[in-house]
């Protein structure tokens, strides 16, 4: 017997589970370190947007084998907190283990490209372990929808890399899923190989401290053993390597696994039953059938599609044994309508080929058990009487049908002359309302465009300004002093008519905020004030408290002594230069050097916004002195968050700075007409996904 879903094949979930203090544990004893309690105290109590994103995670992981949309749910939640909080790691953790999910559900799309996505992440923090676990992932998706090529292929990078990392554990791993991808095509041969190749890494394990994770993999060896001698007609042999598994898998509590090896056993006692005599066959087949139930009662409770329509199919045969015609046509049919509402793929033509070969058998025993012998002529006379009843039937209904097409086309008629007034009026209002948003983004650039003329002490500038919609959240601010310049770019929450509104009131603070009597206080000190004195005043009104805040980069910067002061609320800076910057914290980086010559610097940002958030530590400020010809390079997120180039992916800071280094040497002005024109060709066709600000100023 052949059945390629009947071998096992092992997702690497590996992640860290975080409860109390965070620890670590295995996925196997997870809820021995951490408990649910512990990880709701941590979500209510902590303001570390880490922690929470952890313990979200750590929830998801715990509900996926019994409550897939609580999981569904805490896995969103961790993946939305992480991209806010820009926790790269955990964002790309989220993906991975969402992706396991679908792939739990049979949601196969999904599942792939969610594991891709992680890829990504995990490729621009070089963690090289997790991306060889997420590329076995993928190929356990691609087997299970029978595209064996690409698992393999994704299968063998895997192992590649596990072996570089001299990680015997995970290497066996793979060997095994590269194994049952084998027997899957049918080459029992070297699917054996690599069993063989795998077992002897698990045997060795078993009396460590990592023995729950060697039982696991003596589990899947072993059940995948038995199936091949089940292929090959060794059917004692088969049954002894399927117990073993069912015994290690009944330690460790892996429900899912233990219902396929159920699964199993019951599919070698049919193909023993098969050999037996009559008497000897219905008592052996009884003998089985704890088996089965043991298996739909387990993948019911989980909800584990792959392996329930597994069982049935199996049910289906056993009643078909026993001589239970109608039984077994009743479970073939679940088995086959489960099939395709998981798979999406089996051919009509199969499914009624099916259906017709049970009803034939059904007929055929209840002719023999009542002894009627059907006579053809009176048979026809039958069905033609059926066919003029139905045809009686179908023309009262049709009759009834036009009569009420005929009263629904009299109201329609009526309705559309009063849609045809509604669409006149919701057309006017829309002229007025488009009317009104022209007029409020020609006020708002009037008020917010701080540097559409040349500046006296500038050599040069350029600035890009590009709103989602008619009228935005970002703007330019600027503002003289003396001998100083002050100038903001800002990021307001929200675009369109939200957006826009709270930029000008952002505005109006930031011309409340620094007067002449502020001159000697830092620019960190200037932030804070701004929070706690001016926008959080307004956010503790209720309406408000969700859309007033903003992102935003301040400098300061000396005319005579051309010093620079920056501060920044999640918003960076960047510094193109021929010299060396010398700063006495930390909060810089030297990005690259373009032709030996012209140096990025990127300057570093408080990693909160000026507003509502669950960090309220004080703003800090970097002081550097500049050169004449160096350039600074003020933005807001949305050009590095653009979708689209080929891939239809991020455009991302390392892109972004790697235009501006490598535009840096021509004109100012010319290098802003490049950086516009790169975003307009990388958009393409793609709706644009945020407000666009980028201004630079040249010494």
């Amino acid at each position: 017997m052949k059945n390629i879903q009947l071998f096992f094949i092992i997702l690497l979930v590996n992640s860290v589970i975080y409860a109390d203090n965070l620890n670590s544990s295995s996925p196997k004893n997870r809820q021995e370190n951490a408990t649910k309690d512990s990880l709701f105290h941590i979500i209510k109590t902590t303001k570390k947007p880490e922690l929470k994103a952890k313990a979200f995670i750590s929830l998801g992981r715990i509900y996926q084998n019994n409550n897939i949309d609580s999981s569904t749910y805490y896995l969103n939640r961790a993946l939305k907190l992480s991209k806010i909080a820009k926790l790269k790691k955990l964002e790309a953790e989220s993906n991975s283990q969402l992706g396991i999910l679908y792939y739990y559900t049979a949601q196969y799309l999904n599942a792939i490209n969610y594991m891709k996505e992680a890829v990504e992440m995990y490729k621009d923090i070089n963690d090289s372990n997790k991306i060889s676990d997420i590329l076995n992932n993928i190929g356990l998706v691609y087997t299970t929808i029978d595209k064996n090529d690409y698992a393999i292929d994704y299968l063998q990078q895997s192992v590649e890399i596990k072996k570089a990392l001299h990680d015997d554990y995970n290497t066996a791993l793979a060997y095994l899923n590269i194994g049952a991808i084998y027997m899957n095509m049918q080459k029992d041969s070297i699917a054996m190989k690599y069993m063989l190749k795998a077992l002897p890494t698990f045997e060795k394990d078993l009396h460590s401290s990592d023995s729950l994770n060697a039982m696991s993999g003596l589990a899947y060896c072993y059940n995948n053993i038995g199936q091949i001698y089940q292929n090959k007609e060794e059917y004692d042999k088969a049954l002894v390597y399927l117990k073993k598994s069912i015994k290690y898998l009944q330690t460790i509590n892996d429900i899912s696994n233990l219902t396929l090896s159920f699964v199993n056993i019951a599919s070698v006692g049919l193909d023993i039953a098969k050999t037996k005599s009559a008497n000897n066959k219905i008592k052996y087949l009884k003998n089985i059938k704890i088996y089965i139930d043991s298996a739909i009662t387990n993948a019911n409770k989980i909800q584990d599609y792959n392996n329930l329509f597994l069982a049935y199919n199996i049910l289906s045969k056993y009643y078909f044994e026993l001589g239970d015609y109608k039984k077994a046509y009743k479970y073939k049919s679940k088995y086959i309508s489960l099939k395709d509402s998981i798979f999406n793929k089996q051919k009509m033509a199969e499914i009624e080929d099916s259906e017709e070969r049970y009803q034939n058998l059904l007929k055929q025993t209840e002719l023999d058990k009542r002894e009627i012998e059907i006579n053809k002529n009176n048979e026809l006379i039958k069905k033609q009487n059926q066919l003029i009843k139905m045809g009686a039937i179908a023309l009262f209904i049709f009759i009834i049908l036009v009569f009420f097409i005929i009263i629904y086309l009299r109201k329609n008629r009526r309705k559309n002359k009063i849609l045809m007034l509604k669409n006149k009026e919701i057309e006017y209002i829309n002229k007025n309302i488009n009317d009104s948003l022209r007029i409020a983004s020609f006020i708002q650039n009037i008020v917010l465009s701080e540097f559409k003329n040349k500046d006296s002490f500038f050599n040069g500038s350029f600035t890009i300004n590009k709103p989602k919609e008619l009228v935005g959240g970002d703007f330019t601010w600027k503002k003289t002093i003396d001998n100083y310049i002050y100038v903001a770019v800002a990021d307001c929450i929200g675009h369109g008519i939200p957006g826009a509104m709270v930029s000008m009131i952002s505005n109006n603070f930031m011309h409340y905020s620094i007067k002449k009597q502020n001159i000697n206080k830092s620019l960190g000190e200037i932030l804070t004030e701004l929070r706690n004195k001016g926008i959080k005043k307004i956010i503790q009104q209720d309406i408000f408290s969700s859309v007033i805040g903003l992102d935003l980069a301040l400098i300061k910067f000396n005319k005579i002594t051309l010093e620079l002061e920056y501060a920044g609320a999640n918003l960076p800076i960047y510094i193109v230069t021929e010299h060396d910057i010398n700063i006495e914290t930390n909060k810089y980086k030297l990005y690259k050097i373009h032709n030996n010559k012209r140096k990025l610097y990127e300057i570093k940002q408080d990693r909160m916004p000026l507003g509502n958030y669950e960090i309220l530590d004080e703003f800090t400020s970097v002081k550097l002195k500049l050169n004449k010809t160096d350039r600074i390079y003020m933005f807001s997120d949305g050009f590095a968050d653009q979708f689209g180039g080929k891939n239809n992916k991020k455009f991302k800071y390392q892109y972004f700075k790697d235009l501006i280094l490598s535009t840096s040497d021509e004109e100012i002005t010319t290098q802003g007409k490049i950086i516009e024109s790169s975003f307009t060709d990388w958009i393409g066709n793609n709706e644009q996904v945020d407000d666009v600000t980028v201004l630079a100023l040249e010494i």
